[in-house]
């Protein structure tokens, strides 16, 4: 099963936008959003031996600046969203839904090398349409000829060739809130993939928890979405 992970986002997302926007119709006088105690400070564990204390304030924005971020998104001027970033960490998901997410011409990407990194163990994202023992069986077949090929000494980026799509995957995403509403547009639609599918949808949770102005209208998709 798919795991996504937050790595980072912009502070204070949708403030920044609107702070940005300003600037296209001098009216940074009347920004009216303010700081506010955050219920808990909590720590943020970044790696071995590293700690993040998370802000003890966020802003909030006031009814000027929160219009004026619904006028921008209601007029899709997209280009403000720039302003804003986020990126994921996605594991669990098969070479096919990789192939996918890779598509998305707003994103910084960095997978799981299959040429440097040996596969030997990789786990198979088998979907229900070929839950059927026999095709569970082939895949296993391909990972056997994938050890055997690596133990005669053919080099991982040789050996690859032998491992099936299902063949599950790692994969860093990051885009500013431009780049991810493109993302939302066109992989949270029915006729995408079930699996690919099921990451848009986690993906949009988490960006809606962070920009819920910006990300509304997506996260309403979701109710019409098959998971």
């Amino acid at each position: 099963m798919a795991k996504i992970k937050l790595l980072w986002s912009t502070p204070d997302p949708e403030f920044q936008i609107v702070r940005a926007t300003r600037i296209c119709y001098d009216s940074e006088d009347k920004m009216d959003s303010r700081w506010e105690p955050t219920e808990n400070a909590h720590n943020i564990t970044m790696g071995k031996g590293m700690q993040l204390d998370a802000p003890m304030l966020k802003v909030v924005l006031g009814k000027n600046d929160e219009d004026l971020l619904r006028k921008v998104m209601t007029n899709q001027h997209n280009t403000c969203l720039r302003f804003s970033s986020a990126a994921f960490h996605i594991e669990g998901v098969s070479r096919v839904c990789t192939h996918q997410l890779v598509r998305i011409a707003h994103f910084g990407i960095l997978q799981r090398s299959q040429r440097y990194c040996n596969e030997g163990e990789t786990e198979f994202y088998i979907p229900e349409e070929l839950s059927d023992g026999r095709y569970k069986e082939f895949m296993e077949q391909g990972r056997a000829l994938y050890d055997q090929a690596v133990k005669d000494g053919v080099k991982e980026e040789m050996a690859r060739y032998l491992l099936p799509n299902a063949a599950t995957s790692q994969i860093n995403l990051v885009a500013n809130f431009q780049g991810w509403k493109h993302f939302c547009k066109i992989r949270l639609n029915n006729k995408v993939q079930m699996e690919t599918r099921r990451v848009a949808a986690k993906v949009c949770r988490q960006l809606y928890k962070l920009a819920p102005i910006v990300f509304e209208a997506d996260y309403k998709k979701l109710q019409t979405l098959e998971l």
